[in-house]
């Protein structure tokens, strides 16, 4: 039975050898030594797109390298890549994003080392956000509570629309008594 041509794991294979490509220039530019194994390491996936045995790899890489110091390194000339190629040339940085996107179908080694730099921050962004919104709607609850201002949606008193006001005093109301039960205050 010969050998049969898969689309899939041919684009898989230049997007990576892509990559691989802009970063070992990178590499050469910035004076960073990039042995073979460190090149082999991102070719890395456990699927049907892996081009050596995974797990024989990683042992020989593991042998010879510390996996946070690699992945720092790498995430640091993926990025310096992807700067360059785009101040360089606007073509080269559509390919990049196509290789990337390509990839991002499956499960391979080298999105993690794409993503190394900027997982901390974006959690830290959305974590400061939520508490952001958090204090901000308790503030709200506790100022309408200290003025006796309750939102009716059976009266117009408040000026608000009717309908607005139905929408919005459940989830006042639900508030408020998740704030006076947990707080055990009694305004």
């Amino acid at each position: 039975m010969g050998r049969y041509y898969n689309s899939r794991v041919t684009q898989v294979s230049k997007a990576k050898d892509f990559l691989v490509n802009q970063t070992a220039i990178q590499a050469a530019l910035d004076g960073v030594s990039l042995s073979d194994i460190e090149k082999r390491m991102m070719y890395f996936t456990e699927g049907l797109d892996s081009t050596e045995d995974p797990i024989a790899l990683n042992d020989e890489f593991e042998a010879e390298y510390e996996m946070a110091t690699y992945e720092a390194k790498m995430s640091k000339l993926l990025h310096r890549a992807y700067a360059r190629v785009k101040k360089e040339n606007p073509e080269t940085a559509r390919t990049w994003n196509e290789s990337i996107r390509i990839l991002k179908k499956g499960d391979h080694y080298i999105l993690v080392l794409w993503g190394v730099l900027r997982l901390p921050y974006d959690s830290l962004k959305l974590l400061a956000t939520a508490f952001l919104v958090v204090a901000l709607l308790l503030g709200i609850i506790v100022t309408a509570e200290n003025y006796h201002f309750h939102w009716n949606p059976a009266s117009q008193s408040h000026g608000l629309d009717t309908g607005m006001a139905r929408a919005i005093a459940p989830i006042y109301d639900g508030y408020r008594l998740r704030l006076l039960c947990c707080l055990s205050l009694d305004f």
